[in-house]
C-alpha cells in the first residue's frame, strides 16, 4: 500500500488530534483542567507533572526529532498509570496512542492512579532487560533515521582519501532528514538480513512518499555527501555494488555476434571462457536486442528496490547547480577555474607485463592497491587505479605504465 503525501499529512493530523483529545480527559482524571492539554509545550509541562517526571525533560521534548521518542515514552508511562503493565497493552497502546489514550481517558471503567499510589510493580530480570531493549532500540532507531547514522564505505572510488570499509558518521539534519519510505523493516539493517545474501530486511506492505524535513544548509562544493545510488533501482543481488544496467550491457555484448574481437577478449579476461559459453548457451536462438537482460535472470537474482533501500554511496560534490564543469588533460575545471585536486588522487593506468603475470598480491598489498582497483584488460596488460606515488613505484620495477585514454 503506497500512501500519498496528502494521506500522510492526514494521518499525522489524526494522530495529533487523537493525542489532544486523549490528553483532555486524562488531565481531568489527574486533577488538572482539561483545556491545558490544548496549549503546545505547556501541555507537555503539565503532562510531565502527571507522570512525576523531572521538568528538565522539557529540553529533549523540544529538541527536533527527539520529540518523537519522548512522545512515545510519555505515552508508555501514561498507560502504566492506568494499571496497564503488560506488553499486550503497552506496546500496541504506545504505537496507537492516538486511539488508546482517548479510550483510557473517556472510559468510565479505566481508573487513573498517581504513580505514588500504584502498587509496586516488581520487574523480573527478563522484563527489566526487555524494557531496556525496547527503549534503546526506539531511541537508536529515531537517532539513526533523523539525526545521525554510521555508514561503511562500499567502494574504492574515493581512495586514498576514504578507504573501503571505513565508517563515516553522517549528519542527517543539515541537508534535511528524509522520512523513511519503507517503515516496516528490521531496525539497523539496510536492505539485506545479515548472514544472508538474498533475504530482504524490509517489506513493502506500507510505503511512504518521498518527503524531507527542511534543510538547515545547502550542499556546497567539496562537501562529502552520502546518497542512495541513483542507478540502484534494480540490482543483481550477487553483484550488489555494481550497476545492473552496466552488467546487462556486458551480457548484451557477449551475446551479440557483432561485438569486436578485442572487446570479447576483455570479457574472457573478466568472466572466463566457461562463463562466456554458459551465457551464450543459456538461451538458444538468434540474437535480439534485449537478450542480455533476459539471460541475466538465468545467472543472478534480480530485484527492484525502493529509493531508501538502494546502495549507499559516498562521493565528493565538486559542483552545484548552475556550475559549468570541464575536464582537460585530467584536470577538472569549475566555471573556468582549476579545481583543487585531492592528495593521492588516482587515475586509470594500463600496466604492461610481457609475462602476463601482473603485480602479485604481496606487491599490491605493499603498494596499498585495493583489490577492487584493477582487472585484467587483455593478455599482457592490467588496468589499475593508481596515484602518482604508486605509479612511480611500479615504473621502478621496470614495467610500462600508460595512462588509460
Amino acid at each position: 500500500m503506497t500512501l500519498s503525501i496528502t494521506a500522510v499529512y492526514l494521518l499525522v493530523g489524526i494522530a495529533l488530534l487523537g493525542l489532544h483529545v486523549g490528553l483532555w480527559p486524562v488531565f481531568v482524571k489527574a486533577g488538572h483542567k482539561g483545556w491545558k492539554s490544548l496549549i503546545p509545550l505547556y501541555n507537555c509541562w503539565i503532562w510531565l507533572k502527571i507522570l512525576s517526571c523531572p521538568q528538565w525533560w522539557m529540553l529533549p521534548i523540544i529538541f527536533p526529532f527527539i520529540t518523537i521518542f519522548m512522545l512515545y515514552m510519555m505515552a508508555w508511562k501514561t498507560i502504566r498509570l492506568f494499571g496497564k503493565t503488560g506488553y499486550q497493552y503497552l506496546i500496541p497502546g504506545t504505537f496507537f496512542f492516538f486511539i488508546y489514550l482517548p479510550y483510557l481517558g473517556f472510559s468510565k471503567k479505566e481508573r487513573y492512579a498517581p504513580l505514588s499510589e500504584l502498587p509496586k510493580f516488581k520487574k523480573s530480570s527478563l522484563r527489566g532487560w526487555g524494557d531496556a531493549l525496547i527503549f534503546a532500540v526506539a531511541a537508536a532507531y529515531i537517532i539513526r533515521s533523523f539525526l545521525m547514522e554510521f555508514y561503511a564505505i562500499p567502494t574504492s572510488s574515493m581512495e586514498s582519501s576514504l578507504m573501503v570499509g571505513d565508517y563515516l558518521a553522517v549528519d542527517k539534519v543539515t541537508y534535511g532528514a528524509r522520512i523513511p519510505m519503507t517503515p516496516l523493516a528490521i531496525p539497523f539493517v539496510h536492505h539485506t538480513i545479515p548472514l544472508t545474501k538474498l533475504t530482504k530486511s524490509y517489506v513493502e506492505w506500507l510505503t511512504l512518499p518521498y518527503m524531507r524535513f527542511p534543510a538547515m544548509n545547502e550542499v556546497k562544493r567539496n562537501n562529502v555527501v552520502v546518497f542512495n545510488y541513483p542507478d540502484g533501482d534494480t540490482v543483481a543481488l550477487e553483484r550488489q555494488n555494481e550497476s545492473y544496467y552496466a552488467i546487462v550491457r556486458q551480457f548484451e555484448a557477449m551475446l551479440n555476434p557483432g561485438t569486436p574481437p578485442h572487446e570479447m577478449e576483455k570479457f574472457y579476461m573478466r568472466y572466463g571462457p566457461e562463463m562466456i559459453n554458459r551465457v551464450r548457451t543459456t538461451q538458444v536462438g538468434p540474437y535480439y536486442l534485449g537478450k542480455g537482460r533476459d539471460v541475466m535472470k538465468e545467472f543472478y537474482h534480480v530485484t527492484a528496490r525502493p529509493i531508501d533501500k538502494r546502495e549507499n554511496y559516498v562521493k565528493r560534490c565538486v559542483a552545484v547547480a548552475g556550475d559549468e564543469i570541464l575536464i582537460v588533460n585530467k584536470q577538472l575545471y569549475i566555471n573556468g577555474t582549476p579545481a583543487q585536486n585531492p592528495k593521492r588522487m588516482q587515475f586509470s593506468y594500463l600496466v604492461s607485463d610481457p609475462k602476463g603475470i601482473g603485480l602479485r598480491a604481496k606487491t599490491r598489498k605493499k603498494l596499498n592497491i585495493n583489490e577492487e582497483d584493477f582487472y585484467k584488460y587483455d593478455q599482457n596488460r592490467t588496468l589499475y587505479m593508481l596515484n602518482n606515488a604508486q605509479k612511480a613505484d611500479i615504473e621502478k620495477m621496470g614495467l610500462l605504465v600508460e595512462p588509460m585514454i
